[in-house]
């Protein structure tokens, strides 16, 4: 009882350095990170356009843009790892969209965008 009591409390003690770090209004931060959630969602339908990747990389563009301002504002480490492993991804999937269109490709596609949209999920929840 007494180790869950603790772990709870460091648990909570994290979550409250988490708002504490970030600069600016936390309820814009978390919008931000639940419609980087949603683009994460879209890059998938969008690469399957098989339009030579210009769909997806518009979605990909915008999400990379948001990444940016959320990494600008947020001042947690552990979020801010976070966000240097999402755009890792990001980067990524921009290489892999400019390829021609393969059921491989289009896997590779599938996880890292699920990837990115637990990443935003976490980083909502942590708001």
């Amino acid at each position: 009882m007494l180790k869950r009591l603790i772990i709870s409390a460091i648990v909570m003690i994290g979550l409250g350095t988490s708002m504490t770090y970030a600069k600016g209004n936390t309820a814009e931060l978390a919008k931000l990170a639940s419609t980087q959630e949603k683009l994460s969602k879209n890059i998938v339908s969008a690469y399957k356009k098989r339009d030579k990747g210009s769909s997806a990389l518009a979605v990909i563009n915008q999400l990379e843009s948001q990444q940016m301002e959320l990494k600008s504002k947020v001042k947690n480490p552990e979020l801010d790892y976070l966000l240097n492993f999402l755009h890792v991804c990001v980067n990524d999937l921009k290489r892999v969209v400019k390829k021609p269109y393969t059921s491989q490709n289009a896997q590779r596609v599938a996880d890292l965008s699920m990837s990115l949209q637990e990443g935003s999920h976490y980083i909502k929840k942590s708001l």
